[in-house]
């Protein structure tokens, strides 16, 4: 598992307090939200979105696509996107960019 697997405070509802609520629950990655059962009692409607982004969250990693992911994960967790893709990356400076497939 990835590191960028384990950030659930880009989902929907999830805020740090939520995020550490979920993992008490045994959510520590996407694949085990998608197992869950709405651990956090959130409803049909909220939790569905949770279970939506965390597919489409999965499905760019899978379509090894970071600009969705880098898009959606906050500031302090962008570090994880670069993890997973540090082969696309390069540095200018202090910065880094991940480049579009084929604008290389």
């Amino acid at each position: 598992m990835l590191p960028l697997e384990q950030v659930l405070t880009h989902l929907p509802h999830i805020g740090p307090k939520r995020a550490a609520q979920l993992v008490a629950a045994g959510c520590v990655s996407w694949s085990d939200v998608l197992a869950a059962n709405d651990p956090l009692g959130l409803g049909v409607e909220r939790w569905g979105a949770v279970v939506a982004a965390t597919q489409r969250s999965l499905a760019a990693l899978a379509a090894d696509d970071p600009l969705p992911l880098t898009a959606a994960l906050p500031g302090r967790e962008q570090w994880r996107v670069l993890h997973a893709w540090l082969d696309q990356a390069t540095f200018f400076g202090k910065r880094a960019k991940i480049h579009e497939r084929g604008k290389r």
